[in-house]
């Protein structure tokens, strides 16, 4: 009578755990047929899981205050580590909808050593209100399964083999590394500081209505932001993730070399990101540098590599509208490339008129194959450092090139000038109108002149 009883008791124990695991969520609809003995582990239910290897690295995934970390299985263990969300809840769904393929029907656990079971390879804890622990062991001889106990069941499962890759996962794979968890659309301002940011590389931008404008400092007011840069920068900074969490922290090292700070809407204070150089004194080669990365949102510093950080710290005139020209060609009906002659060198030219089929040179109607091209680049030529008001004396004329409309009314017209002291393959160039000399790229000034007869020859050099 008294075992009876023991066993009653022992039965509805793990009926009341089957029963737990099995009973659709409050929010969930019917009952879908499932697996009395397999539980349906979903976050709404499980507040902690726990993983162990043998003879490798054991760890828990745990849920605090809505968000869920990573960290040891010790009394002591801590949770700084942010644990990727959707990773978790993955492993989650992975179990409970790959059941076993078969039960090993007769075959209990005082059998386990036979399959490896008496020290299971791999085991995960789900804990909730029903702690539910599924243990791996050896695979079978056919390689497609392996050997598993459920602590709600007594029988020897078989599962599939893709378990071993689910459960063999490191710590790391679930490490949730980027630096906030703003979304781009959220961010109403963001500022960048620091030493990593020389020059005009600080500013501050503001969402408004017509998009992102240059609120600090003054002297950026004037100048107009590139929405598609900006837009570029906010995506690359919300979505950057470091290499790695890095132990200590950034106390006694040199003040920060970069600082962003991102305002999300209706937010009062806000998200800071700190980058410190971690070869700040020491000889290690620029393009070895590391940055210990410190963020509010993350609760332990994290490792920036050099092309990372570079990425961070965006200059303001990076992401300024740069363009030197805008012009409609639509309106463009005739080009005219010259090339007058200077310095011993004979003058040359080519007209170019635009017909159904393309551009043909005049009078002749020769075509003129890449003309096109070449006006679309016009409207994406930028310079590349700010703009002159007076010609360096080292720069000598090359081209020009003028563009007509209806009528034949200019529509605009460059002037190309070549300059020894100008970092290579940039050249100087004036736009019709205007009193300023922009540096720009070389490239479309050559690809202009080997439109000439004569191509490059008695061009400046």
């Amino acid at each position: 009578m008294k075992r009876l009883l023991i066993l009653l008791i022992l039965a509805t124990g793990v009926w009341s755990a089957a029963a737990y695991w099995t009973a659709a969520p409050k929010d969930a609809g019917s009952d879908r047929g499932q697996d009395p003995s397999w539980p349906e582990v979903t976050a709404e239910r499980v507040g902690r899981v726990e993983c162990n290897a043998t003879g490798g690295a054991s760890f828990v995934l745990a849920l605090r205050n809505g968000q869920w970390y990573a960290g040891g299985t010790g009394a002591n263990a801590t949770f700084t580590a942010r644990a990727d969300a959707d990773k978790v809840r993955g492993l989650m769904e992975f179990v409970s909808h790959n059941k076993p393929e078969r039960r090993l029907e007769g075959i209990g656990r005082d059998k386990a050593a036979e399959f490896g079971l008496d020290a299971p390879r791999l085991s995960v804890t789900f804990e909730a209100a029903q702690p539910w622990t599924l243990c791996l062991g050896d695979a079978n001889p056919s390689g497609d399964g392996v050997y598993a106990t459920s602590s709600l069941e007594d029988r020897i499962l078989l599962l599939g083999a893709k378990y071993r890759q689910h459960l063999e996962r490191p710590e790391t794979y679930y490490h949730d590394l980027r630096l906030t968890d703003s979304v781009a659309d959220d961010v109403e301002r963001v500022r960048v500081t620091g030493p990593g940011a020389v020059g005009d590389g600080e500013w501050e931008a503001q969402r408004t209505e017509k998009g992102f404008v240059f609120t600090w400092p003054d002297r950026l007011k004037e100048r107009t932001v590139n929405q598609g840069e900006l837009d570029l920068y906010l995506h690359t900074l919300v979505t950057m993730k470091g290499a790695r969490y890095l132990a200590g922290s950034p106390k006694g090292m040199p003040g920060p070399y970069l600082r962003v700070q991102i305002w999300r809407k209706k937010a009062a204070v806000p998200t800071t990101i700190e980058l410190y150089d971690l070869a700040a004194g020491s000889a290690e080669a620029p393009m070895e540098t590391r940055f210990l990365t410190v963020s509010d949102w993350q609760g332990a510093p994290v490792e920036l590599d050099r092309d990372r950080a570079v990425k961070l710290s965006r200059t303001a005139f990076s992401l300024m509208e740069r363009k030197v020209a805008s012009v409609d060609l639509g309106r463009i009906t005739r080009q005219r490339v010259v090339q007058k002659g200077h310095d011993g060198k004979p003058a040359q030219e080519v007209v170019a008129v635009k017909k159904d089929k393309g551009w043909v040179t005049s009078p002749d109607g020769r075509e003129m194959v890449g003309m096109d091209m070449l006006t679309w680049r016009l409207t994406d030529l930028k310079y590349e450092a700010e703009p002159l008001s007076q010609l360096p004396d080292s720069a000598r004329y090359a081209l020009t090139w003028e563009l007509f409309g209806a009528d034949d009314k200019p529509v605009t017209e460059l002037v190309f000038y070549l300059d020894p002291d100008l970092p290579e393959h940039l050249c100087w160039v004036k736009v019709l109108g205007e009193d300023r000399f922009y540096p720009v790229p070389d490239k479309l000034l050559e690809d202009l002149q080997g439109q000439l007869p004569l191509g490059k020859t008695g061009a400046a050099q």
